[in-house]
């Protein structure tokens, strides 16, 4: 009996599709189409802003793992231990060292010797670096926004983040003062440790991590000269892993000079409030993906109703002749099964074949961060069953509540 159910059910289902128009079925799909986009661009919006921002963090700053010094210490301790391990390690494909102190940079120094009272003048680190290694790992000279980055022919000069610059920044607040005239061609005075050195600007570079836009580099050779042996100590490791091996493994290799420094993956080392914007952000996709898929399924059970509605004599002329509420009921839900699962492949092809791979090779430029639509594979599939389960619901409730009326009174119309 049930089996029997079932197939009139496939039958009458088929049937009705075929019998309506090409335009209703389409409007139909469309909308299941639209609303599985809404539902999966909306909250990869959303997830892709953080992990955006998370992949600028990893590629333009720490690198598949960085070691950095500890809270208590002015850099990393036993350097030249790690750096030997660092060095002899087959895993790693790339490292860069960097010698971090913090400086004062004054745009108004001839001013100063003038006794003028107001000078152009911030606080920043100073980061030595050897610009090729540093290049390989992050990719700086990418990110030049005006100037050059460093090479042969710029042995003495910074590089300066747009942060500290107020030409390149609208963004100012309480220990984030910047140089309001200098640009790039212009020197500056910069003072570490006592030692005054002037030098050129040759380069401003925009990378959307803060941690880089708040500093100016220099050539390590440059900052060896201006500072004692004691001083010139390394600040940073970043580090890239070889294709074909994790970057857990490295870390566990290393991990015995935790006492000396941070030994972390990019991912650990991020600032926390991406973590929170992350897990926030995620929470808002699902409420506004709930919200689609409400509105979706009332749109279903809607057009469904109102399909059996105008069918109410059909459907008790069917009863009449002897078939099955059951099957009248299928039936129903197989054309809901149906627009819903259509509607999803179709949104599945579009999402990974055409907007994924366009957001990837076209990131959305916001201010925090180069955002990405992201789309988990495994979280879509389980939000494309959700979204078919309610279509499943949406077209079973108003089958259900047509079929419950009196045979005769639907034959008659009553």
């Amino acid at each position: 009996m049930f089996y029997n159910s079932l197939k009139v059910g496939l039958f009458l289902a088929v049937r009705e599709i075929k019998k309506s128009s090409i335009l209703a079925n389409g409007l139909i799909i469309m909308v299941m189409m639209l609303t599985f986009l809404n539902l999966m661009v909306g909250r990869g919006v959303l997830i892709g802003l953080p992990e955006g921002a998370t992949n600028s963090f990893k590629t333009q700053y720490a690198g598949d793992l960085i070691i950095t010094k500890l809270d208590n210490r002015k850099n990393i301790l036993r350097e030249k231990t790690i750096l030997d391990e660092v060095e002899k390690n087959q895993t790693i494909q790339r490292y860069s060292t960097r010698y971090i102190l913090m400086a004062n940079f004054n745009a108004d120094y001839k001013k100063a010797q003038t006794g003028t009272l107001e000078i152009d003048q911030t606080n920043a680190e100073l980061v030595g670096i050897d610009f090729d290694k540093e290049d390989e790992v992050t990719n700086l000279s990418n990110y030049i926004v005006k100037g050059e980055y460093f090479n042969s022919s710029y042995q003495k000069g910074i590089v300066v983040g747009s942060s500290i610059l107020g030409k390149y920044t609208s963004v100012e607040g309480v220990g984030n003062q910047t140089l309001n005239t200098p640009d790039v061609g212009d020197k500056i005075e910069v003072v570490v440790n006592g030692t005054k050195e002037v030098l050129p600007i040759i380069g401003v570079l925009t990378t959307k991590v803060s941690q880089v836009d708040r500093r100016v580099y220099i050539p390590k050779k440059v900052l060896k000269s201006m500072v004692s042996d004691s001083d010139y100590k390394i600040g940073e490791i970043s580090i890239k892993v070889k294709p074909g091996n994790t970057v857990d493994d490295l870390k566990i290799k290393l991990d015995h000079y935790k006492k000396y420094a941070y030994i972390r993956t990019a991912e650990k080392a991020q600032p926390q409030f991406l973590s929170d914007i992350k897990v926030t952000f995620s929470i808002l996709g699902d409420l506004i993906g709930t919200v689609g898929i409400i509105v979706a399924s009332i749109t279903l059970f809607i057009v469904i109703f109102v399909n059996a509605i105008t069918k109410r004599r059909y459907i008790g002329i069917l009863k009449g002749i002897g078939i099955t509420n059951l099957a009248i009921e299928v039936s129903y839900v197989l054309q809901a099964t149906f627009y819903s699962l259509v509607g999803s492949i179709l949104g599945l092809v579009i999402l990974y074949g055409y907007i994924v791979p366009y957001s990837i090779a076209n990131p959305i430029s916001f201010p925090f961060s180069d955002g990405i639509i992201s789309a988990d594979l495994k979280d879509t599939l389980v939000r494309t069953l959700i979204l078919i389960t309610s279509a499943i619901i949406a077209g079973y409730m108003p089958a259900r509540m047509i079929v419950k009326q009196n045979t005769l009174d639907s034959i008659l119309g009553r």
